[in-house]
C-alpha cells in the first residue's frame, strides 16, 4: 500500500506540461492495455481505476475516479454518461470513457510524436 502522502503525490492534478511528458504517455499506454482485456467500448471511471490499480499498484493504486477525470482531461479526453451492469444485475448510469475516446487520443499522440521526430 502507498503512503498517503505517495498516493497524494501520484494523483496530484495534471497540468498541460505533464500531457507532453512520459507521464500522459504511460496512461494512454496503460489504458490501452486496460481496454485490450475487456470486451465493452464504455467504462465506469471505478472500473478503469480499479483495473490500472489491479495491473500496476505503484502507479495507480490511489487513484480515485475525479483524479482520473483530471489526468484525462489534458489529453482530449472526457467523461460521459455510461450505462452499465452493477454486481447484483441491476443497471446505472455512471460517468466513464469510451475505446474510441483513448484510442484517439493515443493516436493523436503518437502523431505528434512522430511529426516532432521529423522536425528535428
Amino acid at each position: 500500500m502507498l503512503s498517503a502522502k505517495a498516493g497524494a503525490a501520484s494523483n496530484r492534478a495534471w497540468t498541460k506540461a505533464d500531457t507532453s511528458t512520459g507521464r500522459a504517455a504511460a496512461l494512454l499506454d496503460d489504458l490501452a492495455v486496460v481496454f485490450a482485456t475487456i470486451d465493452v467500448e464504455k467504462v465506469w471511471r471505478e472500473d478503469v481505476c480499479a483495473a490500472l490499480a489491479e495491473r500496476w499498484p505503484d502507479r495507480y493504486g490511489q487513484l480515485t475516479p475525479d483524479a482520473l477525470t483530471a489526468a484525462l482531461r489534458p489529453l482530449g479526453i472526457t467523461t460521459g454518461q455510461v450505462w452499465g451492469r452493477l454486481p447484483d444485475g441491476a443497471g446505472a448510469n455512471r460517468r466513464g470513457i469510451t475505446r474510441a475516446d483513448v484510442q484517439a487520443a493515443l493516436d493523436q499522440h503518437r502523431r505528434a510524436i512522430t511529426s516532432s521526430a521529423g522536425a528535428r
